[in-house]
């Protein structure tokens, strides 16, 4: 902390109020780094750790005092040749700010960075562990991609919206029964094909299950490609988050104009 210190020191010039504004606001600098949520770290030009908050500590599970006066390549020297090296290095040689995701292969999880070089000639780095979020990540899309193949197998018209209701996947049996093409049914897009008089209910039983976040459950007409309507059932269901947070709706139209007539 001394060593980070010193470096805040060469910002004495900036105050108008003497010796007492700059400590003022050296001990409010350290007081908020070492609580904000993201991990920070200093680096002097010659790769030697000058400073590390309580959030790095606990990203890199090892305490300040292991790193404080040490070169970082000889403390992670897993990150030689790696996606991190070089933004570390450009940012270092180029004087350019960088923001990247990487994964940590020493430390096994993804993290997200914002490197800043500083006037003295070194760097100041922002770290937050993304490790969950890129796995939830992953798994959703590993979850999509099986659903996507299971729902080209299947007869029902299916389609899927992202957590505001916006349409962005329908399968091929949707597309061959309203004869439009994929983007044209994305966003709102979809709307066109329902009946004028059961457009009103649509629009309003679609509404309240976005904003209560129970299933939506409705019966009405959509036009198909020869521009005559029929009788669907559809239904959907959202997917929530670890969080329990709405991520996606998942649903599909069955037919059942024959037991309507």
């Amino acid at each position: 902390m001394k060593n980070f210190s010193a470096l805040l020191s060469s910002q004495d010039e900036k105050f108008q109020n003497g010796t007492d504004a700059a400590q003022a606001f050296k001990q409010i600098a350290v007081q908020i780094l070492e609580n904000i949520e993201e991990g920070f770290f200093v680096l002097d030009s010659s790769w030697h750790y000058i400073y590390l908050n309580r959030a790095a500590e606990n990203i890199y599970g090892r305490p300040a005092g292991d790193f404080i006066g040490k070169v970082l390549w000889n403390e992670l020297p897993a990150l030689r040749g790696t996606e991190i090296e070089e933004n570390y290095c450009r940012a270092m040689a180029q004087r350019m700010a960088q923001q990247f995701e990487a994964y940590h292969g020493q430390l096994q999880k993804w993290l997200s960075f914002k490197v800043y070089p500083h006037s003295d000639g070194g760097m100041l780095v922002f770290v937050r562990d993304i490790h969950e979020s890129r796995q939830l990540k992953e798994t959703v899309r590993q979850s999509e991609e099986k659903f996507r193949i299971m729902a080209e197998t299947v007869r029902a018209m299916v389609f899927t919206t992202d957590s505001a209701g916006e349409c962005d996947y329908v399968n091929q049996r949707f597309l061959e029964y309203c004869g439009i093409p994929a983007d044209g049914m994305r966003g709102k897009g979809w709307k066109k094909l329902v009946h004028p008089e059961d457009d009103p209910k649509t629009g309003q039983l679609w509404s309240e299950a976005l904003e209560s976040g129970q299933p939506y459950e409705n019966e009405h007409r959509l036009k198909n490609r020869q521009g005559s309507y029929r009788w669907f059932q559809t239904e959907a269901r959202p997917v929530r988050d670890t969080q329990g947070k709405i991520v996606k709706w998942f649903g599909c139209c069955t037919e059942i104009d024959d037991q309507k007539q």
